[in-house]
């Protein structure tokens, strides 16, 4: 379920009246096996709860539950922590996964019923499509790598949730479907602590999900230290499979690594291309839409298109700036959403004025 404009405001209020900055802390660590200053720099308390919600959101319903759940354990005698808790999960339990990737509504002009497509979706096809299904279609149970050189921190949390969706559907029958938890996130470096820590929190988050027979994918960032190499990776793998050496693997671990180019991961993982982001994608994005949209195709192949190109493309390079382009998405959508906008012009000015509030 993802959390609308009200929810999140609550939650963020629930958690910043029952927790202290120390006590915030604690939860993160404990319970995501990484440290608060790894998902945010804010410099207050504030500013670190609204960080939080977010990265658990973009990490998918798992990880945003995973939150709720631990931050009632911890606190269960805070009322506004109780009450938000209570409610979200019985709105929770009345969505299915299925309908829970499509609430997404049309804007006030357009079918209510529309199903938007996943802002991810727009340049990770070809990726999966064309390298990663032929490696996890003949691949059952184990330990699995994927590593794709792509440094975006944004990327990293679009792909990690494509990914749990596409293996998701890749059955037509829902009830022989795998389950897929994406569980967490981790920084693979020297500077943020050994790589055996790195391994055996990997084993003690991951090992109880894959006892339940469902694929798990766990991301890690892998940062370069001093010389470009594969050394310190090839030592985290190594202490990774001597963790889950005597584990009997009724599922999947799909260990996905991205980082600033392939020569810093581990030389026995499947490394695929860097992605490609262009216009095409963008087009091929949107077309669903536009082919049903009141305010016409040419509208969102001339104008819209138009504004995403001055707003998300590097003059110097002439590439897209993937952090903008998912933003740009992102704001189309919860625009369209908006009842009170239902004029093209309106539209394309507020979609102008909030991706300039970002750069």
């Amino acid at each position: 379920m993802i959390l609308d404009g009200n929810q999140r405001r609550e939650l963020h209020k629930a958690i910043i009246d029952a927790f202290s900055e120390s006590d915030l802390k604690s939860l993160v660590l404990f319970e995501f096996g990484t440290s608060l200053e790894n998902i945010t720099t804010g410099e207050n308390l504030p500013e670190k709860v609204l960080a939080l919600i977010v990265h658990c959101e973009h990490e998918g319903r798992e990880c945003l539950e995973c939150l709720i759940k631990a931050a009632y354990k911890e606190k269960p005698r805070n009322e506004n922590l109780k009450q938000f808790h209570d409610k979200y999960f019985q709105i929770s339990v009345s969505m299915s996964d299925e309908d829970e990737s499509f609430t997404n509504k049309a804007s006030a002009s357009e079918a209510k019923a529309y199903r938007f497509p996943e802002v991810g979706d727009f340049d990770l096809v070809e990726l999966i499509e064309f390298h990663i299904d032929p490696v996890l279609t003949t691949t059952n149970a184990g330990l699995i790598g994927i590593a794709i050189p792509c440094e975006s921190e944004e990327f990293r949390i679009r792909f990690g949730q494509r990914l749990k969706t596409w293996i998701k559907s890749k059955s037509v029958n829902p009830e022989k479907r795998r389950k897929v938890n994406k569980v967490g996130s981790r920084d693979l470096h020297p500077h943020f602590g050994p790589a055996e820590k790195v391994a055996k929190a990997i084993y003690t988050t991951c090992k109880d999900h894959l006892s339940k027979k469902r694929d798990v994918i766990y991301s890690v960032k892998v940062r370069a230290e001093g010389k470009k190499d594969s050394s310190y990776a090839n030592k985290f793998w190594q202490l990774l499979e001597s963790e889950f050496h005597q584990f009997s693997f009724e599922s999947r671990l799909i260990i996905f690594m991205n980082g600033i180019d392939a020569t810093i991961f581990p030389d026995c993982v499947n490394k695929f291309p860097v992605p490609k982001f262009d216009i095409d994608h963008v087009g091929n994005w949107i077309l669903p839409f536009a082919n049903n949209s009141v305010w016409g195709d040419s509208f969102w192949r001339g104008e819209w298109i138009k504004c995403m190109r001055i707003k998300c493309i590097c003059p110097e390079r002439s590439i897209l700036i993937i952090e903008r382009v998912y933003t740009f998405l992102d704001k189309t959508v919860e625009l369209l959403l908006d009842e009170d906008i239902s004029d093209k012009k309106e539209f394309i000015e507020e979609l102008e004025y909030n991706i300039r509030s970002h750069d």
